[in-house]
């Protein structure tokens, strides 16, 4: 205990310390989560950057720049058919997964929609697109779903 007394003690009394020990802090905890999301996280072995697996922030720069499809569209002709685009983002470019993840099973929930994503434009009414109440989203989807079978589609 002499040690850490004696630590605990210079850092009251030095302000310099006080300061590294802060960003010392600061820094630790970007540092493991970091860490965490490239070695630990359920995603981990998923093919893709480093770097995207490791932080949102070159997710965040490329979608700011409008270069996003354009670097997802690189990462997949590098890495293949599904690649981690963000530490809790996976991104899929063939049409199996399109029906794999997107196609109603009987027996399956319908995948919930995040509202904070569909969200109809200037608080105009719901619709089938923009809706997250699944009973709406059936009933229109009902209505209209004559009009998008394959023989309606070709006359």
């Amino acid at each position: 205990m002499g040690l850490l007394s004696v630590l605990i003690g210079s850092l009251r009394d030095s302000l310099v310390l006080q300061i590294i020990a802060a960003f010392g802090a600061l820094l630790a905890h970007p540092a493991a989560q970091a860490i965490y999301n490239l070695y630990f996280h359920p995603l981990s072995k998923f093919p893709g950057p480093k770097l995207c697996a490791a932080s949102r922030l070159p997710f965040i720069y490329c979608l700011l720049t409008g270069k996003l499809t354009q670097r997802e569209r690189e990462f997949h002709k590098k890495y293949g058919d599904f690649l981690r685009l963000a530490p809790d983002e996976v991104s899929f470019a063939s049409e199996e997964a399109w029906a794999d993840i997107y196609t109603y099973r009987p027996g399956h929930k319908r995948a919930l929609r995040d509202k904070a994503y569909y969200i109809a434009p200037n608080n105009q009414a719901d619709n089938l697109i923009t809706t997250s109440d699944e009973k709406f989203h059936a009933r229109v989807r009902g209505l209209i779903s004559n009009s998008f079978t394959e023989d309606s589609l070709r006359s």
